[in-house]
C-alpha cells in the first residue's frame, strides 16, 4: 500500500466514523448494524433506551465479528468484567472534566 492509498483509506475512514457520530440510541445503531457491515462499534454505557452492555449483546448476535468498545463515566469493575464477558474489545472510562484538587 502506497502512502497515497493509506491516506485515502484514513480519510476514508474519517468520513464513516464521523458519519456514525452520534447516533443517539442503541435502537438506531442496531438499524445500521441490521443493513451494513460495521467493523467497530464504539458505544457509551449508559444511554436513553438501553445500555451499552444490552447493545453489545444484540450486536454480537446480529454481527459475531463486530468489535465493541463500551466507554463511561460510571466505570465500575463489575461493568467492566460484565463487558468483557459479553464480548467487548474493551471497555473505557471517561476522565471526568472537572479540575480535582489535592489538599496538602
Amino acid at each position: 500500500m502506497t502512502s497515497r492509498d493509506r491516506r485515502l483509506a484514513a480519510q476514508d475512514l474519517r468520513t464513516r466514523i464521523a458519519a456514525r457520530a452520534d447516533r443517539g440510541s442503541g435502537g438506531e445503531a442496531l438499524e445500521i448494524i441490521r443493513r451494513e457491515p460495521v467493523s467497530v462499534l464504539i458505544t457509551d454505557l449508559v444511554m436513553p433506551g438501553m445500555s451499552g452492555i444490552d447493545l453489545l449483546r444484540a450486536s454480537r448476535s446480529l454481527s459475531p465479528e463486530t468489535e465493541t468498545v463500551l466507554m463511561t463515566a460510571y466505570g465500575t469493575v463489575e461493568n467492566a468484567v460484565e463487558a468483557m464477558k459479553q464480548g467487548a474489545y474493551d471497555f473505557v472510562t471517561k476522565r471526568s472534566s472537572a479540575p480535582r484538587s489535592c489538599a496538602s
